[in-house]
């Protein structure tokens, strides 16, 4: 589910976003554009479409796939904690975990 037109948007076009939608439309998952949520309940979902407008849907799961941001809040709250302060990963650009892992490396041999 997707408030916009487009599922996926910011995951990387090249490998991962059309693997990801092939993978979940190859498992059954309904994906609906244009759609708000308004609820979580312990057996479904409350959204509302522009087409159909509140709607209930049963689910077993829920996986939530926020845009991907930078986290500048994480990096705000760890302020004053150590004498130095590396913001890496999604803290700084989000992507991939071994994207993460390397900026890691880096930081961490030039300690």
């Amino acid at each position: 589910m997707d408030e916009g037109d487009e599922i996926g948007k910011g995951l990387p076009e090249i490998l991962i976003k059309p693997r990801l939608i092939d993978w979940l439309e190859g498992k059954g998952v309904q994906i609906i554009k244009r759609a708000k949520l308004l609820e979580i309940t312990g057996n479904g979902l409350n959204i509302q479409t522009e087409k159909e407008g509140k709607r209930f849907l049963e689910v077993d799961n829920v996986l939530t796939a926020l845009p991907l941001m930078p986290n500048e809040n994480m990096l705000k709250e760890f302020n004053g904690c150590a004498p130095e302060i590396h913001a890496i990963g999604d803290c700084k650009t989000p992507g991939l975990i071994v994207d993460a892992i390397h900026e890691g490396f880096k930081v961490g041999i030039n300690l």
